[in-house]
């Protein structure tokens, strides 16, 4: 493990009880450099919690970011079972939270 994942490592807390949107953001990236090192079980399995962490969190960012971990993600589908379904619970996602990118009202 590289110094770089060892400090995300370390910042990213198991059961965070405060800053969820900071917990998420840290929690993106280790899992981009979980996908990095070709670690695609381990990234599948930390984006999972990511998903249920921010569960109810309106945070657009956090949505982008998940949007760049799908995008990264997708690429290992045909190696790795557990990528699909992540990406299918990952759509979802997304549908349920459409509500956080819709633009706001004029007039």
């Amino acid at each position: 493990m590289t110094a770089a994942l060892r400090t995300l490592d370390r910042t990213v807390v198991d059961e965070p009880t405060a800053r969820v949107r900071s917990q998420a953001l840290a929690r993106t990236l280790l899992v981009t450099a979980l996908v990095g090192q070709a670690r695609i079980e381990e990234a599948c399995l930390l984006t999972h919690r990511i998903v249920d962490l921010t569960h109810g969190l309106g945070s657009a960012v956090v949505l982008a970011q998940l949007r760049h971990l799908a995008l990264l993600l997708r690429s290992h589908a045909a190696h790795c079972p557990d990528v699909e379904q992540l990406l299918e619970r990952l759509r979802g996602t997304f549908q349920e939270r459409s509500w956080v990118t819709l633009p706001l009202p004029t007039g």
